[in-house]
């Protein structure tokens, strides 16, 4: 019995003695774990403050809150500056934030609420009215979060002050507004421009047109005198006639009847009256058309209107107004193409082709040739005027499109006309280009698309 209590009792203390290293182990691990536990503490509470640091310094309001009783789960601290209210009040508060939306934006929040929760997802923008009374504009995102029976168990936001960009947005508007304006009255400036100059090239050629219509009307007032003796002799005779009528078998009369006639060559007058007729009423036709030419071409820019017109129809208009200028120095070739109808403001064309004609004419010293052309290309249509005169000096070339730009003498020219021609091509959405050799003469080529009122 004393071996069998000695042997049990050595059991008994190993056993103890495993049972305390098992425990110390345990002890160790404890005491490890609790240390590994406060270590990820400290670092949650680090991590969490470092994720509200970071929160706080955002010019962006971020806050969670309960859907159904709009109770606050976290708001960072830019609800302060955004709104002017503290933090604290929004969390002891719940319809406050509610209570500062300004009052004809916040039925539209609400019901952007209410959709959000419908689709997971909303945005809007809104205003706040603050303490002071200033109004601020909000861009609101929401998200909700779903719980697993598929209830809205929050709604997670960021809301970010957007007041200087409105303000920014409406003044760019502002601005627009005015440039819009500027813009009207720079298009009426330049339409007030255009017929400034229209009118200046019409007085340009006052002296020309006059010149045509003196012409035509001078003949017609020398056949008028002519015809007017014509019938007065005629008057005559039949008053010998009827002198005669009584007495037609009275041998002298007749004779005296017969040798008036032989006098006043009646049968010339009988065959001249009705040319001078026909000449007079050319003359008068040709006055007519010049008046109708530059009638058109005086038409007030305004008023013109998109059309179909033939462009060699107003070459040859144009070519009746500007004849004075032009024939006493060069003669015409027409080289036109088989062209199509072209949409545009016909006037304003045909003052470009008077611009470059005029110019053509006064490039020629003595004597030279204006050739037109006329063609297509792709979708275009193309005219040219070329003449032999003295060409443009090559560093002129580059500003002959200027304004007030010229290489006439003073009184000569006001420098409008091929600014004006450039204005009124691009316009169009067409190209005016030009090719020049000084001394050789220069070609100015228009291109127009066949629908020049479509936007590019």
């Amino acid at each position: 019995n004393l071996i069998t209590l000695v042997v049990d009792n050595a059991r008994l203390h190993t056993e103890k003695q495993q049972r305390i290293e098992q425990l110390a182990t345990l002890n160790a691990r404890y005491i490890a774990s609790n240390e590994q536990l406060k270590v990820t503490h400290e670092r949650l509470i680090k991590s969490e403050k470092r994720l509200n640091d970071i929160l706080d310094s955002l010019d962006s309001v971020v806050w969670s809150m309960v859907p159904e009783t709009l109770e606050v789960l976290y708001l960072n601290q830019a609800a302060k500056d955004v709104s002017g209210r503290a933090v604290e009040d929004f969390i002891n508060d719940r319809q406050l934030w509610m209570s500062i939306i300004y009052p004809d934006d916040r039925a539209r929040v609400q019901n952007s609420l209410v959709e959000s929760i419908r689709t997971g997802m909303q945005k809007i923008t809104y205003r706040i009215v603050r303490p002071d009374g200033e109004l601020r504009w909000l861009f609101q995102h929401m998200h909700v979060v779903y719980d697993k029976a598929g209830k809205a168990e929050r709604i997670d936001g960021i809301t970010v002050d957007v007041t200087q960009h409105k303000f920014n947005e409406d003044l760019l508007k502002q601005r627009n507004e005015e440039l819009q304006l500027a813009l009207d009255k720079i298009q009426e400036v330049q339409s007030h421009l255009l017929q400034s100059e229209k009118m200046a090239s019409v007085g340009q050629l006052a002296a020309g047109v006059a010149h045509e219509i003196n012409n035509p009307i001078g003949y017609i007032n020398s056949n008028l005198t002519s015809l007017k003796g014509y019938v007065e002799d005629l008057l005559a005779l039949l008053a010998k006639y009827e002198q005669a009528e009584a007495v037609f078998a009275d041998a002298g009369r007749l004779a005296e009847i017969n040798a008036f006639k032989r006098q006043m060559d009646l049968a010339f007058v009988k065959s001249d009256v009705l040319d001078l007729l026909a000449e007079s009423h050319e003359g008068a036709f040709r006055v007519k058309k010049i008046v109708q030419d530059l009638k058109d071409f005086s038409h007030a820019g305004g008023e013109d209107d998109w059309q179909w017109v033939s462009l060699h129809a107003g070459l040859e208009s144009t070519l009746n107004i500007v004849n004075n200028e032009i024939k006493y120095k060069a003669h015409v070739v027409k080289e036109f193409g088989d062209i199509p109808e072209v949409r545009c403001l016909p006037h304003q064309l045909n003052q470009v082709f008077m611009n470059l004609l005029v110019n053509a004419a006064h490039a020629i010293d003595k004597e030279g040739t204006i050739t037109l052309r006329t063609g297509t290309e792709n979708d275009t249509v193309w005219v040219e005027v070329s003449d032999t005169g003295k060409g443009i000096m090559p560093e002129h070339l580059s500003k002959i499109f200027d304004p007030f730009f010229t290489t006439k003498p003073v009184g000569k020219g006001t420098g409008l006309g091929l600014s004006v021609s450039y204005s009124i091509i691009k316009k169009h959405n067409g190209e005016i280009k030009v090719d020049s050799r000084q001394g050789e003469g220069a070609t100015f080529r228009i291109i127009l698309p066949v629908d020049s009122s479509a936007e590019k």
